[in-house]
């Protein structure tokens, strides 16, 4: 066998599994894993309290801000938390 042949047939084999590999995959039944489901349980959303880059004011952000227009140092848990930030603190009623 010449060079070309050998290499023909290498790359049609490694085709034909790679088609049969998809449907493969699709016909097994899906599994949930126990980490999958752990990491779900402790998705969280934290608030903070940033600075209006386009205004006057601050505003309620659940994104961090950059260090320039982050009020405070901390993040918070509620929205609650973070609106009694945003009430408490002089920089955002300037």
């Amino acid at each position: 066998m010449t060079t070309n042949k050998i290499l023909s047939l290498g790359f049609g084999l490694a085709m034909a599994v790679a088609a049969a590999l998809p449907a493969a995959a699709a016909t097994a039944p899906a599994h949930t894993t126990a980490t999958s489901a752990t990491t779900a349980k402790h998705h969280h959303t934290y608030f903070y309290v940033s600075r209006n880059p386009h205004g006057k004011g601050c505003e309620i952000v659940n994104h961090r801000p950059t260090s320039k227009l982050m009020v405070g140092k901390y993040y918070y848990s509620s929205h609650k938390g973070a609106a009694a930030e945003l009430k408490a603190n002089k920089i955002c009623h300037a």
